[in-house]
């Protein structure tokens, strides 16, 4: 498999095949933002589906504005892009919970090279986990995923959670000894769930 670096190369030479395959490798980060942000602010008048594209307008972004001279990772890059985006995207909806994700929620972002590294090490501030309305929001997103992955077989679970962590399809295919199709089928049937899942009141 080739390389970050190597598709990116690829892709500003104008190859469309390396720019999916290199989207298709961060789709997990894209899900996995759009929905915690989505069900943290619960934003007006815009669905997951919008935050979607505004985390893929966001890999645009770090593709074409990348410089590997500035000795920062091509995925650290496209994750802070990524987050970018969709942040400002529920920020133009004014949302009051948007405010409360953006100042707090944001302690979460890793701040080193290496993800070892995160805002809330180094920021000795605990009022988030004293603020009810943040603690409520963070758990009912728990509890509207959860409610997808409780539905789930087992092996199916065991995809998801391969998935969010990163893994390709041919390595969760390899690894749980199952083909590339059904690896596909599943993670298509879990974002569906979640699409139809709305937040509680």
């Amino acid at each position: 498999m080739i390389s970050d670096f190597e598709s990116l190369y690829m892709i500003r030479k104008g190859c469309n095949d390396s720019l999916m395959n290199l989207m298709n490798r961060f789709d997990s980060l894209f899900w996995k933002t759009s929905f915690q942000q989505y069900y943290l602010s619960r934003p007006e008048g815009i669905e997951i589906e919008d935050l979607l594209q505004e985390a893929r307008l966001g890999f645009l972004e770090a593709i074409y504005t990348f410089q590997e001279r500035k000795k920062v990772g091509l995925a650290h890059y496209i994750k802070v892009c990524v987050e970018s985006h969709v942040k400002t995207r529920i920020r133009k909806c004014s949302s009051r919970a948007y405010r409360l994700i953006d100042t707090n929620f944001s302690l979460d972002m890793f701040i080193s090279e290496d993800q070892s590294l995160a805002l809330i090490d180094v920021v000795k501030d605990k009022y988030r986990f004293r603020n009810p309305q943040y603690v409520a929001l963070l758990e009912e997103s728990r509890q509207v995923l959860q409610l997808v992955l409780n539905d789930l077989k087992p092996i199916e679970q065991e995809v998801y959670e391969m998935w969010v962590e990163g893994y390709t399809y041919r390595e969760i295919a390899n690894k749980l000894e199952i083909g590339e199709k059904q690896v596909d089928n599943t993670i298509q049937k879990i974002k569906r769930l979640i699409l139809g899942q709305k937040p509680m009141s």
